[in-house]
Parts: C-alpha cells; sequence; structure tokens
C-alpha cells in the first residue's frame, strides 16, 4: 500500500464548480480524482455515509484509519444535533500536516465561502485539539487514509460447472486482486427465452479466494423450463476495478426437465418362486438407472428394499432400452399372495417417471414348504406319512388372511375363493372308501360325461386387452395379455391431430374409464377417447414499450387453457417481410437484437398442443407499433 506524501496544488486541475449544496463529500471526490486516489466505496447514499457512523466502522480492509491527520486523508465527523447536518455527517480533505496544524479544504458550505473558483469551499488552518468541532458537526470520529490509485482488475480463473441437474446447476471460481477482492456476482439467465439485461445478478459465497454460486433456475426469470441457461462472472475490488469472465468456454449449459418414457411393461416367467419383470425404457438424454421396488400386499411394505431409490439390489438389467429384474419370493419372506412391482426410470439430471408392472399372484412356493401349523401341506420332511387334512385337503394358506385355512363350505376346493363349489355334486370332496381314486384332492372322474365343460379344461387364467385407436394413430401396442384379476400396468399410447387423448374406456362413447390399476376381468376391447383443441381466444397486448437500444418489451393477458405464446414482429406493417416469430410460456418477454431507431409492428397469439404435439393458434392480437 504506497501512501501519497506530496499535495497538488487545488487550483491547478479542480474545475471550478459549485459544491455549496452537500457539497462536501463531492469536494472530497473531485480533490481525489484530482490527486490520483482512491475513495473507498460508499456502498449506499454517498451523500449520507461519509458522515456516518456506519461507514466508519465498516470501513473496507485495505484502508486504515486513526487518530493522527496525515496529509491526503479524510476528516470524518458523525451525525449532529445540527439540523443542516444531521442527514449526512461531514467530510473534508486534510491537504497537509505541519506540527499541530491541520490545513483542511472543505465543502459544503454557503455560497459567500469561494476558494481557488470553487464556491462552497474554504481552505482552513486549524489545531488538532479544535478540529473535533469544526464542521458544525457535533463529534469528529477520526482520519480515513486513502490510498494511491488501482488500477489492476480482479483475476478470475478456474472456472468450473458442477452438479448439473433438473433444478440448475453450480459455478465455482477463484477471484484474486492485489488490494481485496470485495464481491463477486454471477448473473444468469435462460438465453431461449431472455437476454442477458434480464439477467438475475447472483451474489457468490466466498471460501478464501474460492467463489461459488448454486444457481436455482426457479429463481429466476424464466422460472423451472428446459432450455440453455448462461452465467457470467464479475468480480469487484476496493478500488471499483472489475473483471468479468465467461462460463463453461460460453457454451450455453442444457438444463434436462424431460424425464425418460417407460412403455411396453410385461410380466413373463412367472412360477412359484417368482417372476421377470420387463420394460422398455427412453430418454432424450441418457438413463442413469432404472429401479424396480416390490413388495407383498401382505404387511404392506414390511419387505421392500431399504433405499430402494438408489440401492442396487432393485435396479434392472438394460440390454439396450429394455430393462428386466427378476422377482424372487425368497427376497420377501418366501410370502405368498399378490406381489406389487413399481417401476422408477431416472435420467442422468434426475428427472423420474413412474411406471408400474401387473401385480402377481404367487399361490405356492417355498414358504409353505415344511408348515409345522399345516402338516398336511405337501413336502412335510418331518412327517412324510402325512397324507395331508382330510378335511381341508391341499388348500393351501391364505397370505392375506392367514387366520382362514380354507372354505369349510367347500372343503375339496384348494384356495379359489371365487368358486364355492358344485352345489349339484356335494361329493365333490375326498372319497374316503376310495382312497385312490383322488387326484390332488379332488375325485377323479372316471366317467367320461361326454359335457364340452368337462372339468379336465383348464379354466382361463389370462385376459388379452384388445385397443382400438377410435381415430387415433402411432398406437405403441394394440394388445396386451394381463393376467386374470391383475393390474393392467402401462398403457399404450396413441396420437390424434387436433385432438387430445383422453384415456382407454370400455366403450366407444360413455363406458368406463379403464387405467393403470384396473383389475382384468375379462378379454376385452378398450376404446381411445378424443376432445377436440378447441382454439385459444384472441390474444391481447397490455404493454409495448423499448427496452433499451434495439430492444423491445411486450406484456400480454394470460389465456386460460394455453400452452404457451407466439411472438411475432416484423418492420413491415402488414408483415409481409423480416417477420420473426418467438415462443414463450411466459406472460412477457423482451426481444433483442433488433434495427435501432427502427419502427418494429407487433402481435401476439395463444396456442395449445395436440396429443400429436402439433400447435393449435389462436387469433392474433391487434397490431402495435414501437420505436426501439
Amino acid at each position: 500500500m504506497v501512501m501519497i506524501l506530496s499535495c497538488v496544488p487545488i487550483n491547478q486541475k479542480v474545475q471550478a464548480a459549485d459544491y455549496s449544496t452537500a457539497g462536501c463529500v463531492d469536494w472530497v471526490k473531485a480533490r481525489a480524482s484530482q490527486i490520483g486516489v482512491t475513495l473507498p466505496p460508499t456502498g449506499k447514499n454517498e451523500y449520507g455515509l461519509y458522515g456516518a457512523s456506519a461507514y466508519w466502522t465498516n470501513l473496507p480492509a485495505q484502508y486504515q484509519r486513526g487518530s493522527e491527520p496525515k496529509a491526503n486523508a479524510l476528516a470524518i465527523w458523525k451525525f449532529s444535533s445540527n439540523a443542516a447536518y444531521k442527514n449526512y455527517g461531514h467530510v473534508a480533505f486534510v491537504e497537509s500536516v505541519n506540527g499541530d496544524t491541520v490545513t483542511l479544504t472543505e465543502g459544503g458550505l454557503p455560497s459567500s465561502y469561494t476558494y481557488a473558483g470553487n464556491t462552497g469551499v474554504r481552505l482552513i488552518n486549524i489545531s488538532k485539539n479544535k478540529i473535533s468541532s469544526s464542521g458544525g458537526c457535533s463529534g469528529f470520529l477520526g482520519y480515513v487514509y486513502l490510498t494511491s490509485a488501482d488500477t489492476e482488475p480482479p483475476v478470475i480463473s478456474n472456472v468450473q460447472i458442477s452438479d448439473v441437474n433438473s433444478e440448475g446447476y453450480t459455478v465455482t471460481c477463484t477471484v484474486s486482486d492485489n488490494v481485496g477482492v470485495t464481491s463477486v456476482k454471477f448473473p444468469s439467465w435462460n438465453i431461449d427465452i431472455h437476454g442477458g439485461g434480464d439477467a438475475e445478478w447472483l451474489e457468490g459465497s466466498r471460501n478464501g479466494n474460492t467463489f461459488s454460486v448454486r444457481v436455482n433456475i426457479a429463481n429466476l426469470k424464466s422460472g423451472a423450463v428446459q432450455g440453455y441457461y448462461a452465467t457470467h462472472i464479475y468480480a469487484y475490488d476496493g478500488a471499483g476495478n472489475s473483471s468479468w469472465e465467461n462460463t463453461n468456454n460460453g457454451i450455453p449449459i442444457f438444463i434436462d426437465r424431460t424425464p425418460p418414457e417407460i412403455s411396453n411393461i410385461f410380466v413373463s416367467d412367472v412360477t412359484d418362486t417368482g417372476y421377470t419383470v420387463y420394460c422398455t425404457v427412453t430418454d432424450n438424454t441418457w438413463i442413469n438407472r432404472v429401479q424396480f421396488p416390490t413388495w407383498t400386499a401382505y404387511n404392506e411394505q414390511d419387505d421392500i428394499v431399504a433405499d430402494w431409490a438408489t440401492n442396487s439390489l432393485c435396479s434392472g438389467t438394460a440390454d439396450g432400452d429394455t430393462y428386466m429384474y427378476r422377482v424372487n419370493i425368497s427376497d420377501h419372506n418366501y410370502e405368498l399372495g399378490e406381489y406389487i412391482t413399481h417401476i422408477y426410470a431416472y435420467d442422468s439430471a434426475g428427472n423420474f417417471v413412474k411406471g408400474i408392472a401387473p401385480s402377481q399372484i404367487i399361490e405356492t412356493g417355498m414358504g409353505n414348504l415344511g408348515d409345522d401349523e399345516n402338516p398336511g401341506n405337501p413336502g412335510d420332511d418331518e412327517d412324510p406319512d402325512n397324507s395331508g387334512d382330510p378335511e381341508n385337503p391341499g388348500n393351501p394358506e391364505d397370505p392375506e388372511n392367514p387366520d382362514n385355512p380354507g372354505d369349510p363350505e367347500n372343503p375339496g376346493n384348494p384356495g379359489d375363493g371365487s368358486n364355492t363349489g358344485d352345489s349339484s355334486n356335494p361329493g365333490n370332496t375326498e372319497d374316503s372308501s376310495k382312497p385312490d381314486n383322488t387326484v390332488n384332492g379332488r375325485p377323479e372322474d372316471t366317467e367320461d360325461s361326454g359335457d364340452p365343460e368337462d372339468a379336465e379344461q383348464p379354466a382361463q387364467t389370462t385376459c388379452t386387452i384388445t385397443f382400438d385407436g377410435n381415430g387415433g394413430t402411432n398406437l405403441s401396442r394394440r394388445t396386451i395379455t394381463v393376467r386374470r384379476n391383475q393390474m393392467m400396468g402401462s398403457m399404450p399410447s396413441i396420437q390424434r391431430k387436433g385432438y387430445l387423448f383422453k384415456g382407454w374406456y370400455t366403450e366407444r362413447t360413455g363406458g368406463v374409464k379403464m387405467s393403470y390399476y384396473t383389475r382384468a376381468t375379462k378379454s376385452q376391447t378398450l376404446y381411445a377417447r378424443w376432445e377436440t383443441v378447441t382454439k385459444p381466444k384472441k390474444a391481447v397486448i397490455t404493454t409495448l414499450k423499448k427496452r433499451g437500444k434495439g430492444k423491445f418489451l411486450v406484456k400480454y393477458r394470460k389465456i386460460s387453457g394455453s400452452d404457451g405464446y407466439e411472438i411475432c414482429y416484423s418492420t413491415s406493417k402488414k408483415f409481409k417481410s423480416s417477420v420473426k416469430k418467438s415462443n414463450t410460456y411466459s406472460l412477457s418477454k423482451t426481444v433483442k437484437g433488433l434495427k435501432k431507431k427502427k419502427n418494429y409492428y407487433v402481435r401476439i397469439r395463444a396456442y395449445k398442443t395436440d396429443s400429436t404435439g402439433s400447435k393449435v393458434y389462436g387469433s392474433y392480437s391487434k397490431t402495435k407499433k414501437v420505436k426501439v
């Protein structure tokens, strides 16, 4: 830090001016500029801070203060009861010190004081002891010693972008300066919607010479929308010098907010030990992981994998876009009954989507082997001669109601709660007089009745669901096969230009809507239900004005049901040439990069998006004009 020890004569360079009104600050600024020294930054109302005690106590670190006068220092007084100074305090410039005599110049005096051609300025010689009563203020704070002018800006280096996800990103950098860094700011904006003039200037946090900021895109003017974002870095030192750097080598940062898509969910390889879930997962970037949390209806989710969202134990195995996961009942306490599997697909930005696989009923398995409470069940190693429970042969324990050993009204029917038995054949139980005349605990049919509905015909265990597009196109799947009484799971996607898809229904008109959670009870056809996309109402521009050179700001009313707005502008009144269009989701937009001093004609219209992603536009607003 170099102190200036010599003075420049006042009348050489200070241009004559009026410093009588609130002029004490203006005077020391002019005097400091003349001799090439740097004043401390005020940070607030500059006409108040030089005399304020807050300014004195919060002086930047690169400046020193003291009680002894020195040449080229500021003499500062605090607030006083004097009506003329109580809101400001006072500051004077120390020209020289000679023994006990201090020579000051000060502004802010009546116009009757004129020194070196400057109105409201005087030069006085005063003793050190009497200086506390000078300036019309009651309390003298002391002196602030000024440094020579610093022209070297801060240096920004080691710029890094990290933790990019759907919510934002983190910017980190190193900033150094010969005097001292006072602040680092990170202006950030969505370049698809706004220009740099609409940036949010985020204040960085400091750790030594490292500065960082978390850019949460929800706090920017664009809001949390997918697109490209930019962040610049501005660093400031105590002398008022500044420098800036771009981030990411000037390449915009893409924020992905589109979740993956799950389709073609189906279950196969169903055995008494488990089943395999398959699905197709796609994404606009890349898939990070696909999780298959699974549990049983028995005791709710006591058997679900801990931390399933990240635990590799329930991660699927990828084969291209196809993911598979094997559910083993051994991982679920060998519980029987209904098994439920959900699917969560995560992309690299943290976006995720949920799918639901058709639930499965596991009716037999290792969970009922060697059941001490049901020794009649097959596979009892401790009593191999036990042929079973003659009053309830072959009826496995109901996992959802373990206290219910079976249907007491129909003891011969193993575990089928939907079939109460053949009332016309009450002998449909084990025939104790013919112990060999049984098949799996049911009487063997010794005579062919000739009935085409003979009991040897297997009952329907699956349902085939056929999908009718009902005018739609690009149907992703025409049929799915679901086990009876299981949830349908993922339904096909479909498109129809000019229409919104409302779901799958049991009838072309009317009927019942079917969804992920609907249980299939029979084979049937489902029909796509459509709703015509109506045009949005006519748009209305509420504000159109110049927003700096080559820019204009346009605002407009919100239109209910719209998905976005198209801004159309041209230098042609009838939009026959030089027509440009811009889409936005917000209710205002600053358009930049325009030709200066030109008239621009502006109109807007709202739009809705149909099931194909095409836009259905409303009428244009009235055309308005603005000169930029």
